[in-house]
């Protein structure tokens, strides 16, 4: 099957991808790699207005790469059980490729829209069963900067294998969490380091600032702070809030505002506890 790059790329209120919805059902029947070890990509750059991510960091532990077969990445995902990665509906929703990988390392391998980033590091593959595309996942509404219904971009890849040793799930803010306007986000993911040639392959991570909650749309927003954003090749990837000195995921990379280095809109995790629990067990 053809493969599709799915990309996040912010700009103009809406997601620049080739995407279009196939349906949920899962895709089964993949064998287990996760003893590969693949090259990766990494930049002196770093994600827009952040720095890198170092091994042993949390954010490190729990925020993961989703790879083709040849080790390139196109989406972030965040790791929410030793089985389980929640990434963004738009990047899977017509994946094609023959297989899919999720990343463990701080180091993957990222197309640029101009070069390619090499290094000697190496990032641990592990090869996915299946995963689900939420049912109501509605790509147009994506497109709009604040729809009246909630466009369901998110997407629960399930690992033919535990996590590699070492790696931590993520856990999720519940509805029973409040938001608070102001509060810091910490953002990351393997993206692009600037729309336009930029390189990337380095997990980065950007702390900005929750700037909107809507409720309807099961959608945050984040900005307020200039320069410092997600791009792409992010999508799909965390927003993270640290409380009493603890990270914990809140939303999942869905779109951006204005440019790499603008704000942006997650899908708000706390909307679909019931979904992602049902989900893991299936």
């Amino acid at each position: 099957m053809r493969f599709v790059h799915v990309l996040c790329l912010f700009g103009s209120v809406s997601v620049l991808s080739a995407c279009s919805r196939e349906g949920s059902e899962p895709r089964r029947g993949l064998e287990a790699d996760h003893g590969h070890r693949s090259p990766v990509a990494s930049s002196e750059e770093y994600i827009v207005g952040g720095t890198k991510v170092r091994r042993g960091d949390p954010v490190a532990l729990a925020t993961v790469a989703l790879m083709q077969s040849n080790d390139w990445t196109f989406c972030t995902g965040t790791l929410i059980s030793k089985r389980h990665v929640l990434t963004a509906a738009h990047c899977l929703a017509d994946y094609q490729g023959a297989e899919l990988y999720v990343g463990f390392g701080p180091g993957a391998l990222v197309k640029s829209t101009q070069s390619f980033a090499k290094s000697g590091a190496a990032v641990e593959r592990v090869l996915a069963s299946h995963y689900v595309v939420h049912s109501e996942f509605d790509q147009t509404a994506v497109a709009q900067l604040h729809p009246l219904h909630a466009p369901h971009d998110i997407a629960l890849v399930t690992l033919s294998a535990d996590a590699p040793a070492g790696f931590k799930p993520m856990p999720m803010l519940t509805q029973q969490d409040a938001l608070a306007i102001g509060e810091p986000l910490i953002l990351a993911g393997f993206g692009l380091t600037q729309a336009e040639g930029g390189t990337s392959g380095q997990l980065r991570k950007v702390i900005t600032k929750l700037t909107g909650v809507w409720a309807d749309a099961a959608e945050i927003e984040f900005g307020d702070s200039p320069g410092k954003s997600a791009c792409s090749g992010d999508s799909g990837g965390p927003a993270y809030v640290k409380r009493s000195g603890k990270y914990q995921l809140i939303g999942v990379t869905s779109r951006g505002l204005v440019g790499c280095g603008g704000g942006g809109i997650y899908t708000d995790v706390r909307s679909y506890q019931q979904w992602i629990e049902a989900n893991e067990r299936a």
